[in-house]
């Protein structure tokens, strides 16, 4: 940067003016990662909601100043205030950390430039000294970014390299909470919750409130999880539920399927990417649910047992789960509870049957989904209240998944018609074919054998 704009011959404006350029001519080769990562790490969220939320408070009157083409001396005001206003919330937010020092750095070499140029400003009765403004203020929101932004950027990468060179081969999804994992996610958007939203009987949302709200109370309370089984057809929310309860307990969420596991029984490799898997849940910085779906791959009973294999694999995950722990909370999910392996069972605290919604939660949740898939037109004169309940009514039995199939294949077939034109016919052709479907197909599984009469 060009010197000149700091030969005005104000002493106190050019003193502080070289000092701000002294600064930023060096700030790259100032930041220490090492040092800046941790300590920027655990300040980000407290800079953000204090610091940096001060100064857009404060100083919001700037900018909007600074567009009216006769209040120079309000722009230099609201300026001086801003400045000082950002300087104290950064003083509140107690950078004492060794590497966020470096931030507080670059406040105290600007800020009185700043300060300055507004004071200089007023004093010249409204002519804001553009020159300084535009060398530095770029200089600013560098030493920033490179205070804050590249350690953030560094950790994530790093953090990317660890999650694909030491993720076990079993999990097929992760959710963690360190910091600059909620950070992404919130720059990603993955934390906005996409889709449907689970619907239970209430006496089932119950449960699982209480569950929750107790898994959570033992984070705080150290005391130890509760492990749970959900059993009941596929595509009655078993996955949502084991989501929810990690996302509402603020839990890091693994999730892994036992039907990954041939594969890894074909290379050997079984027994050895379980223990990878459970060691790692285990210690873990953050206490987690890992989530086993169909389990009855991984827990098979043992007379139902072909292969030497499968003993070795439930050998294993009973010799991780025979304590409870404070740092691992299970949730299993299967629609086979007849062929779970009875030692499996006794570890599980909580033994919850999902069962096919009610006709009350059949129409929420075909509310739900209708505004999905349908316009607000097509919504109001072909969905009405009366056929939503008629729909309802004859899809006992159905699941959610197929609720959401059915509606599909509906929408699917406006799209195939001529004039992309929705009909009451089409619906109740459709709804027609599904009901007749899933009965031959009920029929069909009516001989297999009912879950043993303790979980009924």
């Amino acid at each position: 940067m060009s010197s000149s704009v700091c030969n005005t011959g104000n002493t106190a404006y050019d003193a502080n003016c070289l000092a701000g350029q002294g600064f930023f001519s060096g700030a790259l080769s100032k930041i220490d990662l090492k040092s800046t990562i941790s300590a920027i790490g655990e300040n980000l969220t407290g800079i953000g909601s204090r610091a940096a939320g001060g100064f857009s408070k404060e100083s919001s009157s700037f900018f909007e100043e600074l567009n009216l083409d006769d209040s120079g001396l309000k722009a230099g005001e609201a300026l001086t205030k801003g400045t000082t206003q950002f300087y104290k919330g950064v003083d509140s937010a107690k950078l004492a950390q060794e590497g966020a020092a470096e931030v507080r750095t670059a406040f105290d070499a600007v800020a009185p430039i700043f300060e300055q140029m507004g004071t200089d400003s007023i004093a010249a009765g409204g002519r804001l000294q553009w020159s300084a403004l535009r060398t530095y203020l770029p200089g600013t929101v560098l030493g920033l970014a490179c205070a804050a932004g590249v350690p953030l950027i560094a950790q994530y990468i790093y953090k990317v390299a660890e999650h694909k060179i030491t993720r076990p081969k079993l999990l097929s999804e992760s959710r963690y909470l360190d910091w600059t994992s909620r950070i992404w996610d919130v720059i990603t958007g993955k934390t906005i919750q996409l889709g449907a939203k689970a619907i239970f009987n209430p006496e089932l949302t119950a449960i699982i409130d209480d569950i929750t709200e107790s898994t959570k109370n033992l984070q705080n309370n150290n005391g130890f999880f509760q492990n749970v089984l959900l059993y009941g057809p596929g595509g009655t929310g078993k996955t949502m539920i084991a989501e929810m309860m990690a996302r509402n307990s603020n839990m890091n969420y693994e999730m892994m399927s036992g039907g990954n596991l041939a594969q890894h029984i074909q290379r050997k490799e079984h027994v050895t990417e379980l223990n990878k898997l459970m060691e790692r849940v285990k210690k873990s910085k953050y206490p987690t649910i890992l989530f086993i779906d169909e389990a009855e791959s991984l827990a098979l009973r043992r007379d139902l047992m072909q292969s030497q294999e499968h003993r070795e694999l439930l050998n294993a995950f009973l010799h991780h789960t025979g304590e409870a722990s404070k740092k691992l909370m299970i949730v299993m999910a299967t629609n086979r509870l007849e062929d779970i392996d009875e030692a499996v069972l006794t570890r599980m605290d909580h033994k919850l049957h999902i069962a096919p919604p009610a006709a009350a939660e059949r129409k929420t949740i075909l509310q739900q989904y209708i505004g999905q898939f349908f316009t607000v037109e097509e919504q109001k004169t072909l969905f009405t209240d009366a056929k939503i309940q008629e729909i309802s009514n004859k899809t006992e039995g159905f699941t959610g998944r197929i609720l959401f199939k059915m509606l599909n294949a509906i929408s699917g077939k406006k799209c195939a018609s001529k004039d992309n034109k929705l009909t009451t016919s089409m619906i109740d052709l459709v709804v027609n074919n599904f009901v007749n479907q899933e009965k031959r197909a009920s029929d069909m599984h009516a001989g297999v054998k009912c879950p043993r009469q303790y979980f009924t």
